[in-house]
């Protein structure tokens, strides 16, 4: 995997618009956008975006003094579609095939991503997604293999999105173990974004979360 000169550019553009999120106008924020360049120009091709990424989060996460830059916007998302999950409960709920909805459902959260998208109208993507035909949908062999199996892994992306997520594991209604990021970065999610995403809710799936990174793990469930 390699990471090109637009890939690197992006992500420094990334790690600007963070820094200048959190530091505001300044010298430290000057200080911090000169070593995001001399970190992407020291940057060899070879090396994969995720390592990369990190590196770039990194040091605006130490140039702000903030473990999790985005902790406050994840809590905004989350919190916005936690308002719009008893809408999407409907729309499983009165839909022909209730399944085949709650998949579109979470095919749609996948907007929610600060690292693609600088912004996102969820409400819009929801809206096109229900309708769309995509070129690619192995819905028949997904719903096959959730009748042979008694026990689903989900892997978390995102927070915000997670409640579409949860949509779809409430469809399922299998134990299922949903697992997600056990440090930040960017806006996927950690274990307490999962908790968020998990309250006041009706959620008949008991699912376990844990927190997966390089071989760390952690549990909670």
């Amino acid at each position: 995997m390699r990471t090109d000169h637009p890939c690197l550019e992006c992500m420094f553009h990334q790690g600007q618009r963070t820094a200048q999120r959190l530091l505001g106008e300044g010298d430290e924020y000057e200080q911090t956008v000169r070593s995001l360049r001399e970190l992407v120009d020291r940057q060899p091709p070879e090396g994969p975006p995720p390592a990369f990424y990190r590196q770039i989060y990194s040091l605006v996460s130490e140039a702000a003094g903030e473990r999790d830059p985005f902790r406050e916007i994840k809590r905004q998302n989350t919190q916005t579609a936690l308002e719009l999950y008893p809408y999407l409960k409907d729309l499983v709920a009165e839909a022909p095939d209730p399944l085949e909805t709650a998949v579109r459902i979470a095919i749609a959260g996948n907007i929610v991503d600060h690292g693609a998208n600088v912004t996102f109208d969820t409400r819009l993507e929801l809206a096109r997604t229900l309708t769309a035909q995509p070129g690619v949908m192995d819905y028949a062999q997904f719903k096959d293999a959730l009748s042979k199996t008694d026990h689903v892994l989900y892997l978390g992306d995102n927070a915000g999105e997670t409640v579409y997520d949860r949509v779809l594991i409430e469809t399922i209604d299998l134990p299922t173990t949903f697992a997600v990021r056990a440090r930040p970065i960017i806006n996927d999610a950690l274990l307490e974004d999962a908790r968020h995403c998990a309250r006041g809710g009706q959620s008949r799936v008991p699912a376990s979360l844990h927190g997966c990174r390089n071989g760390d793990q952690q549990r909670d469930g």
